[in-house]
């Protein structure tokens, strides 16, 4: 079932301090605004998980491993009394009484994500949207002990391109017109977000799989500096080229997911120097000017765009000036493309090493 103009709200939402009051139906919240509604007491997280599981009863339509034409099928499994019971808890931790005695509750208390089936988490299923590979994790992934630790929802899986191996996600249907494609490999996440079933969720990037999606989702995304945020626990494309990341239906709503996301992971020696400046002191620290000395390179590749997609582009530049940042304009030549070549031999060769292991059963895999 397609997401109609009738059923949507524009992208762009406002932001969490001009939010009047709770939208008819909490689903459409964003990350920033439900959890400021959450903190006054103004929505539960009970109603939240609620709005979002009918949400995805109403849209998603069969879920499938191959897909379905009349379906977005964006989620690979849903949890849907796992999250409830912890909706509920989130909304006992957010009460006066418990922080008194247990102290301010956590940024992101009782706002539901959804995770790429790339994610390990502990006692739930674990597939990479592959029936080749059928695991039950006995630990979290590092990016979902900080999401929950942060007090995040888990609503269930959302489907990746099969082993993220690719950029279409092709069982996933693109909700602004079901017979095109979502993007992918994270094309579970950007479709689930952009039909409004989700306020959160993470994906992948190796070579797009963040970013792909997200553009053609209309979806919000942040790849993030290598090492920010760990790795460990996630099915690998290629590990040395994989990076963890948030998506979301607008960039500040990445942010607060990314702030919880990143940090050094103690059985991963890469990310002993990750750090990120909290959303909070990104706001506060510069005044007006948040991106003050910050240095941002153009890419040649924004030279040959669609006339729409470069007039976003030039109002995103414009904003980034205005709040401080000094942009570099790319050289007049464009870089050989040997490093294109090069990363692709990596990605390959890293992904043989993992897939050996399916080799006498080539014949299971989708594609």
């Amino acid at each position: 079932m397609s997401v109609d103009s009738s059923n949507t709200v524009e992208s762009t939402e406002p932001a969490a301090d001009t939010l009047e009051r709770v939208p008819e139906d909490p689903a459409d919240l964003g990350v920033v605004e439900a959890a400021t509604l959450l903190r006054k007491r103004e929505v539960s997280s009970s109603e939240l998980a609620a709005a979002c599981l009918r949400r995805i009863d109403e849209r998603d339509g069969t879920h499938s491993a191959d897909g379905d034409p009349a379906s977005i099928n964006a989620w690979v499994r849903v949890y849907s009394d796992d999250a409830l019971r912890a909706a509920a808890a989130a909304d006992a931790r957010l009460t006066a009484k418990a922080q008194r005695e247990l102290g301010p509750a956590p940024a992101l208390l009782g706002v539901p994500v959804g995770l790429k089936d790339l994610y390990a988490v502990a006692g739930k299923p674990l597939t990479a949207s592959s029936q080749l590979y059928q695991q039950i994790p006995d630990d979290d992934c590092d990016v979902w002990c900080r999401l929950r630790g942060a007090g995040m929802v888990l609503l269930g899986h959302t489907h990746t391109h099969e082993f993220a191996a690719g950029g279409t996600t092709d069982q996933v249907g693109n909700p602004w017109a079901l017979d095109r494609s979502a993007g992918g490999s994270s094309g579970g996440s950007a479709a689930a977000l952009a039909a409004r079933m989700t306020p959160a969720a993470v994906g992948t990037d190796t070579a797009g799989s963040l970013r792909i999606p997200s553009a053609l989702c209309g979806t919000s995304t942040i790849k993030p500096t290598r090492n920010l945020v760990s790795i460990s626990g996630v099915v690998p494309l290629a590990a040395s080229l994989d990076h963890c990341g948030p998506m979301a239906r607008t960039v500040i709503d990445c942010a607060a997911l990314l702030d919880a996301m990143a940090g050094p992971d103690f059985s991963d020696a890469t990310t002993a120097f990750a750090t990120i400046a909290t959303i909070a002191a990104l706001r506060t620290s510069s005044g007006a000017r948040p991106l003050s000395g910050v240095r941002l390179a153009l890419s040649h590749r924004a030279r040959t765009l669609d006339d729409d997609v470069r007039a976003g582009f030039d109002r995103a530049v414009r904003a980034c000036v205005e709040l401080g940042a000094i942009v570099v304009e790319p050289t007049e030549e464009a870089p050989a493309d040997e490093p294109a070549h090069d990363h692709l031999a990596m990605l390959c060769a890293e992904m043989l090493r993992f897939h050996r292991r399916f080799d006498k059963a080539r014949d299971r895999y989708r594609s």
